[in-house]
């Protein structure tokens, strides 16, 4: 198992050109930016690399950039944002309303209720008159599962597809660990249903983030990320380096100590656990 752990980006920037970055779990936590982020961004600027923030937010780019800009990440500090909200909103109007219908059950919060702007679509008031199930986000944050089960099977019954806006299983908010959507889209696909997922560990949005950059040699280009099941599987399905953040939402596990492992050797269990194995590891987005 090979794998190279670093303490900061500065040990590695020189053989990088490109950055794909995560951002929830890495630039901040969804509340604040982590301590080294605007260094690290600065410097990497003043390198002249460029950066793109690929994450798995089921809302378009623009919202995305105006809460980047809340937490005092300024635009010059990257070169785009490409989000799993994008790709499916732009996929609804050119192949999904277009294959299904323009009726969407719309399953998410107020926040995100944008993507139904998407042209020639209807929001469907009940799931008994939707051609499909727009799958965003969960409605509360202490929803489980089961809060959602009676209501995805009445989509099973009717044998409509479910799109998935964002692929990520939880999201830790202020400790609390949180479903997202793709705990309810596994969960539809496990009872037969059709799922059309959206964001990472897919390759169209990273088709999308590797036109936004402005490097043509995959090898000069490194995707940062903290989940392994999306980031790093994301990342090594298109040919891409990936470095694996530690202090994201394996935290817990990757800083377990069983029997007194050292650190490299627990590394090595739970990449095993998880059958990926990215090609570095840091603690946290810092130079």
């Amino acid at each position: 198992m090979s794998f190279k752990i670093i303490k900061g980006l500065s040990d590695i920037w020189e053989n990088y050109d490109g950055y794909i970055v995560d951002l929830w779990g890495v630039i901040h936590d969804g509340h604040v930016l982590y301590p080294d982020v605007l260094r690290s961004l600065a410097e990497l600027r003043a390198l002249k690399k460029q950066v793109v923030f690929l994450s798995n937010a089921p809302r378009k780019s623009k919202f995305i950039k105006d809460r980047l800009s809340e937490l005092k990440i300024s635009p010059d500090l990257y070169r785009g944002i490409v989000t799993s909200g994008d790709d499916a909103f732009e996929t609804m109007i050119e192949t999904y309303i277009p294959k299904f219908g323009h009726r969407a059950f719309f399953l998410g919060g107020e926040k995100d209720r944008h993507m139904l702007d998407a042209k020639g679509l209807n929001e469907a008031t009940s799931l008994e008159e939707a051609d499909f199930i727009l799958g965003i986000n969960t409605y509360k944050g202490e929803d489980s599962l089961e809060t959602y089960t009676p209501l995805l099977e009445k989509g099973l019954t009717k044998g409509i597809p479910f799109i998935c806006v964002n692929p990520d299983l939880i999201v830790h908010i202020k400790g609390q660990e949180i479903i997202c959507a793709g705990t309810l889209a596994d969960w539809y696909k496990s009872q037969g249903g059709d799922v059309f997922y959206h964001g990472k560990p897919h390759g169209p949005v990273y088709k999308r983030a590797l036109n936004t950059l402005d490097v043509e040699d995959k090898s000069k280009i490194l995707c940062i990320g903290d989940s392994l099941r999306t980031d790093v599987t994301g990342a090594l399905g298109q040919g891409l380096d990936v470095a694996f953040i530690t202090g994201g939402i394996h935290k817990s596990e990757c800083l377990e100590t069983k029997n007194e492992l050292s650190f490299e050797k627990n590394l090595e269990q739970v990449f095993q656990k998880h059958g990926k194995v990215p090609t570095l590891v840091l603690p946290e987005f810092k130079r």
